[in-house]
């Protein structure tokens, strides 16, 4: 077993693997654009945590950080019409940790938070609704 943070691989179509990201604190969660173009992943750039949303072209290309919040960015989704991204930011253990769902512009650097401030409940892994028109906790 490797002590080396995680990172996101592509396996090509003759088999062989492409390495995407070298984040030091790893990358993870990644998830497919819906036109097959892009992945959405979380990640950390430093050791440690501080986990951001970052999008990368499959095409080549750096990373580029789209969503951060104070807290850990986590389980990106986009929407069904690929323009949003839909994840969860949390601290603290995710079964008890607070957490709060945001939504962020996939072309910009808008960012909503859809959960409330105060709330007793962990928001947490955020999917689209079928028809895409919102998202679901």
């Amino acid at each position: 077993m490797s002590d080396l943070p995680s990172q996101i691989y592509v396996l090509e179509a003759d088999g062989t693997e492409r390495r995407l990201t070298g984040f030091a604190g790893g990358a993870f969660d990644p998830t497919w654009s819906p036109d097959g173009t892009t992945v959405a992943f979380s990640g950390s750039r430093v050791g440690g945590s501080d986990l951001d949303i970052y999008r990368m072209q499959l095409a080549g290309g750096p990373p580029r950080r789209i969503a951060g919040t104070p807290k850990d960015d986590q389980h990106p989704d986009w929407s069904p019409d690929g323009t949003r991204i839909v994840f969860d930011a949390r601290s603290g253990d995710p079964r008890s940790g607070t957490g709060a769902i945001w939504v962020a512009s996939a072309r910009t650097d808008e960012l909503h938070r859809l959960t409330p401030r105060r709330s007793r409940f962990a928001a947490t892994v955020p999917a689209w609704s079928p028809g895409g028109e919102r998202p679901l906790t």
